[in-house]
C-alpha cells in the first residue's frame, strides 16, 4: 500500500481520452442487437478484429475478410456466457479472450479462455460460492469482483491466467459488486451521471480506501467541461491491461440525457483522472 500524501493541488485535472480503433466498421463497438441476441466487442490487441457473441456462441470476425472462426454451442458444455465480461490478453505470441460463463443447472461459474487464432477453448475450475461480476486490475494482475465465497457480502479474487483458477475471496470495505475498481483496487467507481444541460454538473460517486484503514464514500459534483466519461453505471468494463470499454446498448437517464455507449478508454488515463479528482476535491493523493 502506497503512503498517502496530503495534497494542496489547485490544478485542473486532465480528462481521460477515448481510444479509436481505426476507421473500419468495427472501429466503434456495436451495441447489443436485440433481434439476434449478439453483442460485439473489439479486440484492443488487433484493430479491425472483434468478437461477436451471445450466451451460446462466439464468432471472431475480421472487418476486411469476414469470419475467422465460429464456435460450437458453448453453453451446451461450458455454460452460458455472461455479456460484457471479456478480457483480452497476449501471451507467448498468442492472443486470448477470457469469458465468464455459468452452468444453468447448478449455477457454477467458470472462466473460459479462447485462443483467438483458432477458437480452441480451455475451461477453468469452478469458482465455488463466488459469483463473479466484473474484471479489474490490481498491481497489473487480473482480478474479479463479485459476491459470496468469503466474509461479508461483496468480495474479490485474483485470477491465475495459466490455470484460470481464482484465489481465496477477500473482502474490500464497502465493496460494490458492480463497481469498477481503480488505483490497484483502492478506488471504486460507483457511477458517473450526466446532468441535464451544459451548465449542470456530473455526479461522480466513489469509494476510496485512503490509508488501508480509512474508507471514504463520497459523491462529487464535477463541472461539465471536466467530465467527459458518459453516464455509465455498471457498463464500464476492463477489457485488457490497457483498455476500458463502455459496453451495452445506449441508455437514457431519468433526466433524458442519452449516452454514447460505443466508446473505448485508455485505462491509465481514467485511473489517473479519478485520482486527480479525489486529490482536487479532498486533498488526498492516492
Amino acid at each position: 500500500m502506497d503512503s498517502i500524501a496530503r495534497s494542496s493541488n489547485s490544478y485542473p485535472f486532465a480528462d481521460p481520452i477515448p481510444l479509436h480503433f481505426g476507421h473500419s466498421k468495427a472501429g466503434i463497438m456495436k451495441p447489443l442487437n436485440a433481434s439476434t441476441g449478439y453483442e460485439y466487442m473489439n479486440n484492443p490487441l488487433a484493430p479491425g478484429r472483434y468478437v461477436q457473441f451471445s450466451e451460446q456462441f462466439v464468432n471472431y470476425i475480421d472487418d476486411e475478410s469476414g469470419v475467422v472462426w465460429s464456435s460450437d454451442d458453448i453453453s451446451a458444455s461450458h455454460g452460458s456466457l455472461m455479456f460484457h465480461a471479456i478480457f483480452f490478453y497476449e501471451e507467448g505470441g498468442n492472443q486470448y479472450a477470457i469469458f465468464m460463463c455459468q452452468y444453468s443447472l447448478n449455477s457454477d461459474y467458470h472462466l473460459l479462455r479462447i485462443n483467438l487464432a483458432d477458437g480452441s477453448q480451455t475451461l477453468g475450475p469452478t469458482m465455488g460460492q463466488f459469483r463473479p461480476r466484473k474484471f479489474f486490475l490490481k498491481n497489473g494482475q487480473l482480478h474479479i469482483n463479485g459476491a459470496g465465497g468469503g466474509p461479508g457480502g461483496y468480495t474479490h479474487v485474483a485470477v491465475d491466467l495459466p490455470s484460470l483458477s481464482i484465489s481465496t475471496p477477500a473482502s474490500t470495505p464497502d465493496e460494490l459488486q458492480y463497481a469498477t475498481l481503480f488505483r490497484d483496487g483502492r478506488v471504486e467507481l460507483e457511477y458517473i451521471k450526466a446532468g441535464q444541460s451544459s451548465n449542470s454538473t456530473h455526479a461522480l460517486r466513489v469509494i476510496a480506501l485512503l490509508d488501508g484503514v480509512t474508507t471514504v464514500r463520497r459523491g462529487f459534483g464535477i463541472p461539465q467541461p471536466s467530465a467527459y466519461i458518459p453516464y455509465c453505471m455498471d457498463n464500464l468494463h476492463v477489457i485488457s491491461h490497457n483498455v476500458l470499454a463502455i459496453s451495452g446498448a445506449s441508455q437514457t437517464t431519468s433526466t433524458g440525457y442519452a449516452i454514447e455507449s460505443q466508446k473505448y478508454w485508455d485505462y491509465a488515463s481514467v485511473d489517473t483522472w479519478l485520482a486527480n479528482v479525489i486529490a482536487f476535491y479532498t486533498g488526498y493523493q492516492l
